[in-house]
C-alpha cells in the first residue's frame, strides 16, 4: 500500500510516518520503480509505535524494544547498558502506573453507568448469595436421597451438584488467564465417570459423602466469585454463546445455581424459592427479551424451558445472551 493508505489506516499523518522512518522504526519496501511499498503487518506496527509513543516512551527506546512486539520475539540483545536497562524499568514502570490508572478510570466508569442504568447490575455479592442460598438448602436433604433424578435431568443429585460445580468451575477458569481464550475453553479435560453422565473436570470423592460433595460446590462458587470480584470489567472470555465479561460469568453462575438447584430439589424433595432480587438481575443481564412484568423466579423458570408462563408459549429450546450489553 502507498503512505496515504497507511496514514488513512492508522489515522497518523504521513509526515509522522516518514518521521518513523527516519527514526528506524518502520521500513517499508522498494518496488522496482522507486516507490516505497508498505506491507500489511505495518498497519499493526504503526499503531503499536503510536500507543507507546503516547505513553511517553522515546522513540530511542521504542526502535530498541519493538522486536519485543513481534510474534515470534525477534529480539537480539547486543549491547544492553546499565544504563539502558534502568532507563527501560523506569519506563515500565511508568507504563504500569498508567495502565493501573486507567484501569481505574474504566472501573469508575462502569460503575457510574451500572447506577445510572435503568438494568440493575450483577454484582460478586449476588452470585455468593445465590451459592449460599443453594448450600443451605441442600444440606437439609437426607444422605439416602442423593441418588434420586434431579428434575427433569437424566442425571442423579449427586451427579448435578457435581456438574453445578463444574460450570462454576469453569466460568472462573476462564476468566483466570492474562489473556483469556477467544475461541474456546481453557483446556481443562472434561470427561463423564459413566455413559450419558455429565462431562466434568471436576469430581467429588464419593467417599466423602454429601457434606463433602457441598464442599466442592462452595469451593467452585467462591472460586468464581473472587475471580469475577478480582478480573477487570474490560475482560472478556469465550462462552459458547458469545464472549462475555465478568458480570456476564457471575450472572450465568447464578442462572446454573439457581436452576440447577431447582432440579436438585425437584428430586431431593425440597422446597426452593430463590428471591426475586437475585432472579431479576440475573434475567436483566442474560435474557433481556424476557417479559419484565411477570414474577422473576417463574420467568426465570420459563426463561430455561423448565416452566409454564400464562401468556407466553413454552420453550423447548433456549439460550442467554452472554456477550456484554452496552
Amino acid at each position: 500500500m502507498r503512505i496515504g493508505e497507511l496514514a488513512d489506516r492508522t489515522h497518523v499523518p504521513a509526515r509522522l510516518l516518514r518521521y518513523y522512518e527516519e527514526q528506524g522504526l518502520l521500513a517499508p519496501q522498494r518496488e522496482a520503480n522507486g516507490y516505497r511499498d508498505y506491507p500489511e503487518p505495518l498497519v499493526e506496527r504503526v499503531i503499536q509505535i503510536r500507543g507507546l509513543l503516547d505513553a511517553g516512551v522515546p522513540t530511542k527506546i521504542i526502535k530498541d524494544i519493538l522486536p519485543c512486539l513481534d510474534t515470534p520475539c525477534s529480539i537480539q540483545v547486543t549491547d544492553a547498558s546499565a544504563e539502558l536497562l534502568a532507563t527501560l524499568r523506569q519506563e515500565r514502570d511508568q507504563l504500569d502506573a498508567r495502565v493501573s490508572c486507567l484501569a481505574r478510570n474504566r472501573d469508575a466508569i462502569t460503575t457510574y453507568l451500572n447506577t445510572v442504568s435503568d438494568r440493575p447490575p450483577v454484582l460478586p455479592e449476588h452470585l455468593a448469595r445465590s451459592v449460599e442460598l443453594a448450600v443451605r438448602t441442600l444440606r437439609t436433604a437426607p444422605a439416602s436421597a442423593w441418588d434420586a433424578k434431579a428434575g427433569g435431568l437424566e442425571w442423579d443429585c449427586w451427579e448435578t451438584v457435581e456438574h453445578l460445580s463444574d460450570d462454576l468451575f469453569a466460568y472462573a477458569v476462564q476468566l483466570g488467564p492474562a489473556t483469556p481464550p477467544l475461541t474456546g475453553n481453557v483446556p481443562f479435560v472434561w470427561e463423564a465417570r459413566r455413559p450419558g453422565g455429565p462431562r466434568n473436570a471436576v469430581h467429588a470423592d464419593r467417599a466423602a459423602g454429601p457434606e463433602g460433595l457441598l464442599q466442592v460446590l462452595e469451593a467452585s462458587g467462591a472460586l468464581l466469585v473472587a475471580m469475577v470480584r478480582t478480573a477487570p470489567s474490560g475482560k472478556r472470555a469465550w462462552h459458547s454463546n458469545g464472549v462475555s465479561d465478568p458480570e456476564g460469568f457471575a450472572a450465568m453462575g447464578i442462572v446454573e445455581t439457581l436452576v440447577h438447584t431447582h432440579d436438585l430439589a425437584e428430586g431431593l424433595g425440597l422446597p426452593w424459592d430463590p428471591p426475586s432480587a437475585l432472579c431479576s438481575r440475573a434475567l436483566a443481564r442474560l435474557f433481556p427479551e424476557a417479559p419484565t412484568t411477570t414474577v422473576p423466579w417463574p420467568t426465570l423458570l420459563w426463561a430455561t424451558g423448565r416452566g409454564e408462563l400464562p401468556g407466553h408459549p413454552r420453550r423447548t429450546s433456549w439460550s442467554w445472551r452472554s456477550a456484554p450489553l452496552g
